[in-house]
């Protein structure tokens, strides 16, 4: 029931996922896949008003799952 669209993305955040080195899709990894496919991530002003990019947004994620990563390594 998808879109063409919506599959692109989904298999983007797959992707990004996987490039990250995670083995699940979580809501990080739809973001950045939203952020590359253009027919799902169409409003610029929006994203460019936020100062979201998806390079932006890469860093982002990646330093917040390392701190939540560094957290719970230090609680075990």
């Amino acid at each position: 029931p998808f879109s063409s669209a919506a599959k692109e993305m989904l298999a983007e955040a797959a992707r990004q996922a996987i490039d990250l080195g995670h083995n699940y899709v979580g809501t990080e990894h739809l973001l950045l896949g939203v952020l590359v496919v253009p027919k799902i991530g169409s409003n610029p002003t929006l994203m460019d008003s936020l100062g979201l990019t998806y390079e932006v947004a890469r860093e982002k994620v990646v330093q917040r799952v390392e701190a939540i990563q560094a957290e719970r390594g230090n609680k075990s």
